[in-house]
């Protein structure tokens, strides 16, 4: 059997996108360039005409923006026709997934990090981009990055952005309780107890997380307990019994220590619409840095958050700073003129007009070039900026692609929430786990 994965678990700094050295994301050690005019190929009285399709899903702004740059492009290359699709996430990878199954995929689409193992799991599903480097410029990547979109050596996609899971800490409340934000799980554990003294019972140190935002402290946990990921290369779970048993107490430990409630006081998953964490009665959240404008939108006057580093332990092994990239670009296979669709592609990434006019609408750029263009313009700014600096100099794990996998978060989640509940010890959810996600990885990853 092939390894489906080709991406090592644990790289330091993670994303070189923005450098070690913390000088704002400038990186001195390699030469990255924006493309320059594209007048020197607008020659289309000499050249063919040439049409694709370009498919990706969002929000209107999204929408607007790469609509824009799009139209920006045909009026530099006049003899291309470039044809949108695009849609809401809703029902978006069923429709994905029928045009791929009948080979009418668009020529290039926005696709998610776990997409690739699903639809291409022998990494020969989509065009491989190393073929196309001439006009793609690589240099522009994390090698980590362009480590975690290939497969058996293919590149099936560009990075568009990386996200990380970090702490966005409530600083008002805090400063409320009089203590400072917890920087260890012991502290973390303290840290309930005393603002539950300190403000009364209806005020916490984190929010009622939802179930994905428990399960990545676990894993956070159990990384710099054990050193290892929760799955290996090839998904299986790198944990015994007793290790994963200490995560879910950690969940048990954070409801008995007030850092969090129970599911029965308060069983809300959307946390930007909690009235709770509304009005500043729960002390954080931990969440992708990509989606975290989102909470503090929600947030009344006068209440302040921000990033932190992970909660960690003493000895820890790992720094249980976990990533993922947060999308990509794929070239569908049956494309007709690959090397057109590249064109387009690096334009879109790199084109110091396209690049300020997409800005983050699919999150921290990943190209390097066009990061140093937004820091440049002044245009990266804000919590999601903040926590992006501060985990990128960080050394990281980049998650397995199967993590979200339906089935697969379904039951170590699952697990998770049923001791919140108080339905199931910590013991028994670690042994459900283990009994059972052998199979459901199989069958996520076709074997």
């Amino acid at each position: 059997m092939k390894k489906v994965l080709s991406l090592a678990t644990v790289i330091a700094c993670a994303t070189s996108l923005v450098a070690c050295s913390g000088n704002e994301g400038s990186n001195s050690d390699k030469s990255v360039t924006l493309s320059e005019s594209t007048e020197d190929n607008n020659n289309s009285g000499t050249q063919d005409p040439v049409s694709f399709r370009f498919s990706w899903w969002g929000g209107d702004s999204r929408h607007e923006a790469t609509l824009e740059v799009i139209n920006l492009y045909m009026e530099k290359n006049p003899h291309v026709t470039i044809v949108p699709e695009y849609y809401a996430w809703s029902g978006y990878q069923d429709k994905y997934t029928a045009e791929y199954s009948g080979g009418m995929n668009a020529d290039l689409m926005q696709v998610n990090y776990n997409w690739l193992w699903i639809y291409s799991p022998d990494g020969e599903g989509y065009y491989d981009l190393n073929e196309l480097s001439d006009t793609i410029d690589l240099s522009n990547y994390s090698t980590s990055l362009l480590d975690a979109m290939s497969i058996e050596g293919n590149l099936l996609a560009l990075p568009t952005s990386i996200t990380a899971r970090v702490p966005f800490i409530n600083t008002t409340l805090y400063e409320s309780a009089g203590i400072e934000v917890p920087s260890t799980w012991n502290d973390l554990m303290a840290a309930g107890n005393t603002i539950q003294e300190q403000l009364g019972d209806n005020y916490y140190a984190l929010s009622k997380l939802g179930k994905a935002g428990m399960m990545y402290l676990v894993f956070s946990y159990l990384e710099q307990e054990t050193g290892q990921t929760f799955f290996d290369a090839d998904g299986n779970i790198n944990y015994s019994v007793e290790e994963l048993t200490k995560g879910y107490q950690l969940l048990a430990d954070m409801v008995e220590n007030h850092v969090m409630p129970a599911g029965s006081v308060d069983s809300n998953d959307l946390d930007e619409k909690n009235p709770k964490w509304i009005t500043g009665e729960y002390g954080g959240i931990n969440e992708w840095d990509s989606s975290v404008t989102k909470y503090i939108d929600t947030l009344e006057d006068g209440q302040e958050v921000a990033p932190f580093e992970q909660f960690t332990m003493d000895g820890a092994k790992l720094t249980g700073n976990i990533q993922k990239p947060a999308m990509g670009f794929a070239i569908s296979k049956n494309a007709k003129n690959p090397e057109e669709v590249a064109k387009f592609l690096e334009f879109m990434l790199t084109d110091p007009e396209a690049v300020e006019i997409m800005g983050t609408q699919r999150g921290i750029p990943a190209n390097q070039a066009a990061y140093d263009l937004l820091v440049e313009k002044g245009l990266l700014t804000g919590a999601a900026v903040e926590a992006y600096n501060l985990h990128a100099n960080v050394e990281a794990t980049i998650m397995h692609p199967f993590y979200e996998y339906t089935t697969v978060k379904d039951l170590y989640e699952g697990a998770g929430e049923a001791v919140v509940f108080g339905t199931m010890t910590p013991e028994e959810a670690a042994q459900k786990v283990i009994k059972e996600m052998p199979r459901i990885m199989d069958e996520a990853m076709g074997r």
